[in-house]
């Protein structure tokens, strides 16, 4: 309690004196405060700046530059397939699959045609990322021994024998290959005739060439691709097919390593785009399939 004798004045400075010092004493922890909080965000900062450019440089370099997509030449035996229109860019179902596939998967694509040996030996060297027409003749996602991997199944395929209907007694010939055989150029089948021992007549540029030598009696019997058994009853210019499924095989794409290790998601995120988009594709008859 202040005595009767104490100046007023002076108690009211001392009382001022006090709350400056307790203003500057709270205004000093908030500064500290500050400086704090300051601080543990430029940590943050810096331990994100240690993982954000591995991750930032694969989502641009995916975006910057679109997959390098390359298909054998072959594949424009049939048109609707794969084929070149007025502007000079590759057109057809399988470029409207691959647009939606790629696009499902985030990521751009540039197409181009090669001859058939070329495009597999452009994507094993590190020339091309992506081969979008391959057949799959029994080989798992090792087959090419690090150097490619394949997608999950873009379209089941099989291996047809297909004959006149007057012949068809030709399809229960286990022998069928010392016919008079037709193929179509540069299938990846092909080489099955060789192997048994016999002969290739002739090589058509396309199925509609090929069904047209066999209803003419040209050859006997036509070995070929197809997403339909060899079974189902087909007709062609008002002759009446009979044909016998082989062996089923599987259509893929295939991915180079070097995209792989660049982002290896990007597999993944592929194969979940031909789940969602190859119905584009199964519901169109493909005769041929390099």
């Amino acid at each position: 309690m202040p005595t009767g004798g104490e100046d007023p004045a002076k108690r009211f400075e001392t009382r001022r004196f006090a709350r400056r010092v307790l203003v500057l004493v709270l205004g000093g922890l908030l500064l500290a405060a500050a400086l704090w909080a300051l601080s543990q965000r430029q940590t943050l900062n810096l331990r994100a700046a240690a993982v954000a450019p591995e991750v930032s440089r694969h989502t641009r370099a995916m975006a910057d530059k679109p997959l390098d997509v390359v298909f054998s030449d072959s594949i424009l035996a049939i048109p609707t397939f794969v084929h070149i229109n007025e502007q000079g860019r590759l057109a057809g179902r399988a470029i409207d699959l691959w647009d939606c596939v790629f696009k499902q998967a985030g990521v751009s694509a540039r197409y181009r045609l090669l001859p058939n040996l070329r495009s597999l030996h452009e994507l094993l060297n590190g020339g091309a990322d992506f081969l979008g027409s391959r057949i799959n003749l029994g080989q798992g996602s090792e087959a090419f021994e690090g150097k490619a991997y394949y997608t999950d199944v873009v379209v089941p395929v099989f291996e047809v024998l297909r004959v006149r209907d007057a012949d068809r007694q030709l399809l229960v010939d286990e022998l069928w290959w010392r016919q008079r055989v037709a193929v179509i150029r540069a299938e990846a089948v092909n080489a099955r005739v060789a192997a048994l021992g016999g002969r290739i007549d002739i090589r058509a540029a396309n199925i509609q060439q090929a069904l047209k030598l066999l209803v003419g009696r040209r050859v006997d019997v036509l070995l070929h691709v197809s997403n339909r058994p060899g079974e189902e009853p087909r007709h062609f210019q008002g002759h009446d097919l009979s044909g016998r499924t082989l062996r089923q095989i599987s259509g893929h794409g295939l991915l180079s390593a070097a995209a792989h290790r660049a982002s290896p998601d990007l597999l993944a995120r592929i194969n979940r785009g031909i789940s969602s988009c190859r119905q584009l594709l199964i519901t169109r008859d493909i005769s041929a399939l390099p």
